[in-house]
């Protein structure tokens, strides 16, 4: 079962909320200036997955630069990128959540001959560092983290068993990472992809569930506070259908972005919405025959974001 696939190669295609929202109309969303320009990097070889920051001069991006090497962790200013200090490790970093200048989170995995093994780095303001966070005999990834303040952060993946492989949950509370059980379906596959933070009593995870058949099926999980519990998903056509980024500004407009396969000849874009009580498959302006979402920003309920 595939993590989160590299930003930098699925960066062409961006979607406005706007052109999903009902009463939006096509005129209202024609045009949309393009006011994106490249900024350049230091290194040569590498690929970023993540990005996150607390404001114009504080902004973290990390990645892979390759096997047996260090991961990326770059770091903006507000005038230049440049590579920040970090503890000796040979890893991969998937993502990244800014907290404050002085605090930040980086997940991703040890790639080793026994397996994939957890990893969860921190920024202290002065290097990166490695943190222990669980860890599993036959190997694990973290593949998304949020983080409402330094003594609140979540972050998702998943874990391999002798039978399958199951979802991971992991929580920070200012002093150390544990494990908090995450509901699993039976013999089936299940991994998470994304995680986004609401609030400290509303956290949102998504991913996907591979049955013995090799039907794939979206998976939303909600964290009351207390315990994560399976939310529905709705409905989709096909048998592969993924769900890999999700992301809300209150606790009635929460989205989730991904893929599905209505046929053996199209992927569309999988968009599904949270007003509160139910999840609702959104439209999505995009047509088939191949379209696929990575990740998804929400700003407001008028105001949200999708790339792939």
């Amino acid at each position: 079962m595939n993590s989160r696939r590299s930003r930098t190669l699925q960066v062409a295609l961006v979607v406005s909320s706007t052109a999903l929202l009902p009463g939006v109309s096509d005129a209202a969303t024609a045009t949309v200036p393009c006011r994106w320009t490249v900024v350049d990097t230091p290194g040569s070889d590498g690929q970023l997955q993540g990005v996150s920051g607390t404001s114009s001069t504080d902004v973290w991006a990390v990645g892979l630069a390759g096997f047996d090497v260090p991961p990326i962790t770059l770091h903006w200013d507000g005038t230049a990128w440049a590579e920040a200090p970090q503890q000796p490790v040979e890893a991969w970093l998937l993502n990244v959540a800014a907290i404050a200048p002085a605090d930040a989170w980086a997940v991703g995995y040890r790639p080793t001959e026994g397996g994939d093994r957890t990893l969860a780095m921190h920024w202290d303001g002065a290097l990166w560092r490695v943190v222990p966070v669980p860890d599993f005999p036959l190997g694990g990834r973290l593949l998304d983290v949020s983080a409402l303040s330094s003594a609140d952060v979540w972050a998702v993946g998943y874990y391999v068993t002798l039978g399958a492989i199951r979802p991971l949950t992991v929580h920070w509370d200012g002093t150390s990472w544990r494990q908090v059980p995450a509901p699993e379906a039976g013999s089936d596959n299940t991994q998470l992809n994304g995680v986004d933070m609401v609030a400290p009593d509303d956290v949102w995870a998504v991913g996907i569930r591979e049955t013995s058949g090799s039907v794939v099926k979206p998976v939303i999980e909600h964290w009351d506070g207390s315990r994560w519990t399976a939310t529905p998903s709705p409905p989709t056509p096909g048998d592969f259908n993924y769900l890999y980024a999700v992301s809300g500004s209150s606790s009635s407009d929460v989205w989730a972005v991904g893929f599905m396969t209505p046929d053996q000849l199209a992927v569309q874009a999988l968009i599904e919405h949270w007003d509160g009580s139910v999840w609702r498959l959104v439209r999505s302006p995009l047509d088939p025959p191949r379209t696929e979402l990575f990740d998804v920003a929400v700003a407001s309920a008028t105001d949200a974001w999708a790339v792939g």
